[in-house]
């Protein structure tokens, strides 16, 4: 992610970089939503070829920019080289010192605590959304054990979880969005 970031700030203008974040911040989660809808229709096949098959997919999907994406766009200068070596010549604190302002703010560990909670939050309704979806989707069936762990019972929970995700991809890119249309004065608010 740390590299996408790096690498998309050279290509994006700085007047964009809200939106560059909500689709970076989105990619973990399209990729998430993406996969239950593809990847539900082979579990029936096991999980063992579920996983070959995500293995391949993204194989097909990197090799492409890895070949062909560079730092920078050609003839452009490579922002954080020249950040770099201008930070190299600048004597620095340490580490420590550095890092000490930041940990003392208690804004920081709101903000940690309020992302961990969601973040928490999220997790545990993907980990489980299939197993409730499974169990109110087969509550009338006369053999529930059996219809649980059917192949079309996990397939259609898995591909109906995915709405939780495509809509936390359309929150983060319309908080990007609105990171960059917003006066400066109130973008600490999102």
């Amino acid at each position: 992610w740390v590299a996408v970031v790096s690498v998309a700030t050279n290509w994006i203008p700085a007047a964009y970089l809200g939106r560059l974040m909500g689709l970076v911040s989105m990619a973990p989660q399209l990729g998430d939503a993406t996969a239950r809808l593809c990847l539900a229709h082979f579990l029936g096949h096991g999980w063992r070829a579920v996983f070959r098959i995500a293995a391949c997919v993204a194989l097909c999907l990197l090799l492409p920019v890895a070949l062909f994406v560079g730092n920078a766009p050609p003839g452009s200068e490579d922002f954080h080289s020249k950040a770099a070596h201008e930070e190299a010549q600048k004597p620095r604190p340490s580490y420590l010192q550095r890092l000490l302002p930041l940990l003392r703010n208690p804004f920081l560990w709101v903000l940690c605590l309020l992302s961990g909670s969601l973040y928490g939050t999220r997790t545990l309704f993907l980990l489980y959304s299939t197993s409730f979806l499974a169990a109110a989707y087969c509550n009338t069936a006369e053999q529930v054990d059996f219809c649980e762990s059917a192949g079309d019972t996990m397939s259609a929970t898995a591909s109906a979880s995915s709405a939780y995700t495509l809509l936390g991809c359309v929150s983060v890119l319309l908080v990007g969005v609105m990171k960059d249309k917003l006066p400066m004065r109130h973008r600490g608010a999102i």
